[in-house]
């Protein structure tokens, strides 16, 4: 993997290369496991325990994955027609706490991995945000329940998504949130501007999180 120029803050950006590409997209389809030399670590992450992220679209729909330290998935979709399917993965984005990996498949194949490093003070100029955001969906879908650790979620105009948590009679609307950080790019000549952003993990909403729609 080469580190792409100019660098981010607080992060190093890595090209992936057609092997651990080919790699990745094997082990989203069922394949054997992978190292962390390829996918981010798996890592604690709050009551969801040790958990890896999968979001992937497909030319047949949208899939959420949540993937645990023994290896066990548990896949959201609202289409159950919808599996891990090389012919049909447009791109893919596998993430947690510790790093994320973003594969495209449309067109030429190309990916990226993003590593969080260890930064200065939060005030420093440049340094990454975090960001907590609203999932659309205000409400567990009517007629419902949590099964199998997947929830669907919907809102007042009737679109609706499957998130893979166990959300029993969520107390706050948008009971779902995703946590993000945002990184900036610092060029040779020390001018700082738009970077990348990180995806860490879904999970349900708490009374102090932000009112940030996604």
């Amino acid at each position: 993997m080469i580190e792409q120029a100019p660098l981010l803050i607080g992060a190093r950006l890595l090209t992936l290369d057609p092997t651990k590409i080919k790699a990745i997209v094997d082990w989203y389809c069922g394949g054997s496991g992978l190292g962390p030399d390829t996918l981010p670590q798996l890592t604690e992450a709050g009551v969801e325990g040790t958990v890896l992220w999968v979001l992937a679209e497909q030319t047949d729909g949208q899939l959420i994955a949540r993937v645990d330290g023994q290896g066990r998935w548990v896949v959201a979709t609202l289409n159950p027609e919808v599996t891990p399917d090389r012919g049909r993965l447009r791109w893919l984005r596998c993430f947690s706490e510790v790093g994320e990996v973003l594969i495209w498949l449309d067109g030429e194949p190309s990916g990226r991995r993003l590593d969080p490093l260890e930064s200065g003070a939060a005030r420093e100029i440049g340094a990454p945000v975090a960001e907590t955001l609203l999932v659309m969906g205000e409400r567990l879908a009517a007629g419902t329940e949590t099964e199998n650790g997947v929830s669907i979620l919907e809102d007042a105009g009737g679109w609706r998504l499957a998130v893979p948590l166990s959300l029993p009679e969520p107390e706050l609307p948008y009971p779902v949130v995703l946590e993000v950080v945002h990184h900036r790019r610092q060029a040779a000549d020390g001018a700082i501007g738009a970077g990348e952003t990180r995806l860490v993990r879904l999970r349900r909403r708490r009374a102090r999180d932000c009112h940030h729609d996604l």
